[in-house]
């Protein structure tokens, strides 16, 4: 990931490269795990961002879902403090492997936030090519008040297996490998998540 500092977008890289090059901080995730790559998605809420696992490589989907902390300030301040403490990029970044909760929760498409939780969009977890690659369907509620709790803190539902509340109400095995979506007000005062389907 790449952090430029707003002093960096008015430099004139031809007479002044240096200047550019110390404006710009790189955290390099796969030098802690080399599955910390191929992210789909990233969004900001409060005084962290949050990265969408996708693919660490060639068919090989992710489960390890990162937030970091940003600071009070901004990443850039905050990445100076942590390298002159002796620290790493480490000790700014939080990592949920949600394969623990369950091996089928890799491969998201990307992220949104509907109240305390983060949702994030089911895409594909399998390299899978007899059947189309049609994805999976299991989208993943995640409670930003309990990151690192497995057990109450993330919560999932498989689309595709899931009864439908309306007319069929029978499931819909094609609910899997959506490209993006976002969160809505519905009447009553309830919150919904909806998806696009790609």
């Amino acid at each position: 990931m790449i952090c430029i500092d707003e002093k960096g977008w008015d430099i004139d890289v031809s007479t002044n490269s240096t200047a550019l090059r110390q404006s710009i901080q790189i955290m390099d995730f796969s030098t802690m795990d080399s599955d910390l790559r191929g992210f789909s998605e990233a969004i900001r809420v409060g005084r962290f961002a949050y990265l969408a696992p996708f693919s660490h490589s060639q068919n090989k989907f992710s489960s390890k879902f990162i937030r970091i902390d940003l600071g009070d300030i901004d990443i850039g301040t905050q990445l100076k403090k942590v390298y002159q403490s002796g620290g790493t990029v480490r000790n700014v970044v939080d990592i949920l492997d949600l394969s623990k909760k369950n091996t089928a929760l890799k491969g998201f498409s990307g992220l949104f936030m509907s109240g305390q939780y983060l949702l994030l969009v089911p895409y594909r977890n399998a390299y899978e090519p007899q059947n189309g690659q049609r994805g999976h369907g299991n989208i993943v509620r995640l409670d930003m008040n309990q990151f690192h709790d497995l057990d109450n803190g993330v919560e999932y539902m498989d689309l595709s297996t899931t009864i439908r509340a309306q007319i069929p109400s029978f499931s819909d095995m094609n609910l899997k490998g959506f490209a993006g979506g976002f969160s809505c007000k519905l009447v009553d005062g309830w919150i919904g998540g909806l998806l696009i389907v790609r």
